[in-house]
């Protein structure tokens, strides 16, 4: 049984790493808004979505590259849903 992402590290969109930046940091800076206005389950919230985020896209993303021999480009096959 295999599990669908809820994000996918491989997106072409995340090719560039200003948008795994992005992705991972505003969800993590409206964390600490929400925090600051007392709104913790929104802040939680906010936080969760930020870590998943980096992790998936820095930490995921890094082991899949490197178990690959380094290609950074997954092929169609082995992409989900493909």
């Amino acid at each position: 049984m295999t599990l669908k992402r809820l994000l996918d590290p491989h997106h072409p969109l995340f090719e560039r790493p200003l948008w795994r930046w992005l992705t991972t940091l505003m969800p993590l800076a409206w964390a600490g808004i929400e925090f600051y206005n007392q709104q913790i389950l929104w802040a939680l919230l906010f936080l969760a979505a930020g870590l998943y985020a980096g992790w998936m896209l820095f930490v995921v993303r890094a082991r899949e590259i490197i178990a690959r021999g380094g290609q950074d480009k997954a092929a169609p096959s082995d992409r989900p849903g493909s």
